[in-house]
């Protein structure tokens, strides 16, 4: 169930579900419904989104990236208030998008080495029973040679440094 909140991530308890988030802040009402309804909380599990771009050298890399950060979450933000009065948001300014919190849906972006990408994970979802977090393979427009880059990083990286830290699993 793709919740957001403790309300939601308690009901997806209630209903024995698995909960659509990696924040570890919600495993807490999660299993609280879990246990009111009678499931195991040993049953849970969580997987979710993580938007997140893997470099080795994120410098060198982040120029080209940012610009196609920025498109798609204003193509995101624009298509969210088409057809009601609400006014076109802002162009984000894909800077300020890494220095957010990450609970904010298409208000943040993750960005590093493995390693960073890594500990940012562990911390993100430590004590929770994460078994996935997924990452954007691209972003907007990007080039197969980029994409194909940070499709390696990820697999060949990220994941082992995550099943290291007991993330259950990494795509």
């Amino acid at each position: 169930m793709g919740y957001q909140g403790p309300k939601g991530a308690r009901r997806a308890g209630l209903l024995g579900e698995g909960l659509l988030s990696f924040d570890r802040d919600l495993w807490e009402p999660y299993r609280s419904g879990l246990v009111e309804a009678g499931h195991d909380p040993a049953d849970g599990r969580m997987a979710g989104a993580l938007q997140a771009w893997v470099t080795e050298d994120p410098e060198r890399d982040w120029p080209v990236v940012s610009k196609h950060v920025a498109h798609q979450l204003d193509s995101y933000r624009r298509h969210m208030v088409e057809g009601t009065d609400e006014p076109v948001p802002r162009p984000v300014d894909p800077d300020k998008l890494r220095q957010r919190d990450s609970r904010q849906a298409l208000s943040y972006f993750l960005y590093g080495t493995p390693e960073d990408v890594a500990a940012w994970v562990r911390q993100a979802t430590d004590g929770a029973p994460v078994e996935t977090v997924f990452l954007w393979a691209s972003i907007s427009g990007m080039t197969e040679a980029l994409v194909a880059d940070h499709v390696r990083l990820v697999c060949t990286r990220l994941a082992p440094l995550l099943r290291v830290a007991n993330v259950r699993g990494a795509e």
